[in-house]
Order: structure tokens, then C-alpha cells, then sequence
């Protein structure tokens, strides 16, 4: 059954917003200190999406009036106010480069989950600590295939095979979006998001701990034992 759904929504889950940002027919308002969202649908998948926001309540439109769900008294009337389609109210601006060779993290409500199938492993993501420590006396020809990107938090991501056999965790492509072995976002909104935002050169580094970093791949270099073993 078709409905006019409008959510309440605090400010400080604002960015909560950016999960349902694909769905064309959303509106966005701000009145009386609140963020609204006005969505009209009959569709249960998109009704579900909704609750990917951090809303306060959840009202139905009828006849002007809203509705708390599956309350029969109206709450208020519902409001004049200057609508946004959501993917013009809010968008993602993904992490750039924060200095040459160096890429930036940030945290955002990601989830991974079990992937069944098996992919090719792409790369290793480890620390520049454990990296330099089997570089100082590894001989050249484990390594001189292989490049690497850092992060600001001194993380390290090698690129290529065969692996070191070091301590840290294998991931694979997807697109340009790599992601741990075995793992793939849980959200199809969050892939569509890195998808739109990648570009030829740039990859997206999905971490355990719900941070992505950009890695443009023209700060990635060959895997050198001066580059890692004297930045320590």
C-alpha cells in the first residue's frame, strides 16, 4: 500500500542520510530544529532502507496530518517548509590525499559481511613498522616486483604477489574498492557511493575497523628497502 512517509530526524544524524542519498524521489527539510524526510512509496525495500536513518520518529501523512506509526491520534499538522531531493541536501565528500604519498581516513557506518566466493588476493595491508623490520635483511628478490602505498597512520599496503611472509591481512578488488579477503560491503547504497566516486586513478581501502582511505594510485611506488627501512 502506498504511503507518505515523513521522518523526524536530530541534527547530529545528519550524515545518517548519506545511506538512502540514491533514492531519487526522497525530500529533505529543516523546521523547528529538526531535519524531515517526506518519502512517498509503496515499495517494502524502500520503506526498510529507511531504517538505515537515525530518525527520532516515524510519522504518516494523512489528510495534513501526521501520524505517529500505528498511532490513530494526529501529532501535528504537518508543515510548509522548502523541500531538497536528498542527493542535493547532502552529499559525500570521500577523504583526498592529505599530502604527497599519503592518504587520509575517515570513519563512516560501513559494515562488512561474508563473501562465499573466492577471489584473488591482490595485496597485503600491514604496518610500516613489521614491513621495514623483515626488509632490513630480506634479500632483494622478495620484494623488487611489488609496490606499496602509506597511509598517514603508517599503515602500508603492498601491491602484488607473492606475498611477504609477514603479518597482515590479504584483500582483493573489487572495481576499484579493496576489501579484505572473504569480505564484502554489507550495504549495496555504500558501494554504489565508492562507485560513483572512483576514478581511474584512484582506489578505496575498506579496513576491519569501518574506515576507508583514498589511494591514488600516482602515490604508488616500487617497494624499496630505503623507502621503508630509514622512514621508520
Amino acid at each position: 500500500m502506498k504511503e507518505e512517509i515523513v521522518l523526524k530526524i536530530d541534527p547530529e544524524f545528519k550524515n545518517t542520510l548519506a545511506a538512502i542519498r540514491d533514492i531519487p524521489f526522497i525530500e529533505i527539510a529543516e523546521y523547528l530544529d529538526f531535519i524531515w524526510l517526506k518519502c512517498t512509496t509503496e515499495k517494502e525495500e524502500i520503506k526498510e532502507r529507511l531504517y538505515e536513518v537515525r530518525f527520532k520518529n516515524w510519522y504518516v501523512l494523512k489528510d495534513n496530518y501526521l501520524f505517529q506509526k500505528q498511532h490513530s491520534t494526529p501529532e501535528m499538522r504537518f508543515f510548509e517548509a522548502s523541500w531538497t531531493p536528498v542527493h542535493l541536501y547532502f552529499k559525500i565528500n570521500l577523504p583526498v590525499a592529505a599530502f604527497s604519498g599519503k592518504a587520509t581516513s575517515l570513519k563512516i557506518n560501513l559494515q562488512l559481511e561474508n563473501h562465499s566466493q573466492i577471489e584473488e588476493s591482490v595485496g597485503l595491508l600491514t604496518t610500516k613498522e613489521i614491513l621495514g623490520s623483515y626488509l632490513i635483511d630480506a634479500p632483494n628478490f622478495r620484494f623488487k616486483n611489488l609496490k606499496y602505498a602509506e597511509s598517514e597512520a603508517n599503515d602500508v599496503f603492498i601491491f602484488g604477489t607473492p606475498f611477504l611472509p609477514i603479518q597482515g591481512i590479504t584483500y582483493w578488488k573489487f572495481h576499484n574498492i579493496l576489501l579484505p579477503n572473504g569480505r564484502i560491503l554489507k550495504s549495496k547504497t555504500h558501494l554504489a557511493l565508492f562507485k560513483q566516486s572512483i576514478t581511474d586513478d584512484s582506489l578505496f581501502l575498506i579496513t576491519a575497523d569501518n574506515t576507508y582511505q583514498e589511494i591514488s594510485t600516482k602515490h604508488v611506488y616500487p617497494l624499496t628497502r630505503k623507502a621503508i627501512v630509514n622512514g621508520i
